[in-house]
């Protein structure tokens, strides 16, 4: 059972290039084993152009599970988008797949975005905590 979702910006989301707008997940909250479809609109400020980088970032408690960086261009074909990404408005779907034994606990996600000349894109932050059923 999920107990608590939390997410924020990790700084004044003003000075990103990608200003958010919407954020809906379906279901709300998510449960394990189920799908969980996310739906998400926004606004580019500027073109972001190839070479653009993604920081991700999961923690389970204090243990770091995931810590890697990626070509944004490379990781956005899974929600349909292309680089370069235009000025302008834009939207996303994304499917993922809540495992059905998530291990109770408490789940830290950062997801950092900037571009090749270091501008920051957008960067979020998010705390999700599972209890045993």
């Amino acid at each position: 059972m999920l107990v608590l979702t939390l997410s924020k910006f990790c700084s004044q989301p003003s000075d990103y290039i990608l200003i958010i707008e919407k954020v809906d997940l379906d279901p709300n909250p998510p449960l394990p084993g189920q799908n969980l479809t996310i739906n998400a609109a926004g606004t580019f400020t500027k073109d972001v152009e190839a070479g653009a980088k993604i920081f991700l970032q999961v923690k389970y408690g204090l243990i770091t599970l995931i810590k890697q960086e990626a070509d944004l261009c490379d990781s956005i074909s899974n929600v349909d988008l292309t680089c370069p990404l235009k000025k302008g408005p834009m939207e996303l779907t994304k499917q993922v797949t809540i495992p059905a034994q998530v291990p109770p606990g408490k789940y830290t996600l950062m997801a950092d975005v900037y571009t090749v000349d270091k501008e920051e894109v957008t960067c979020l932050e998010a705390i999700v905590v599972f209890t045993p059923q």
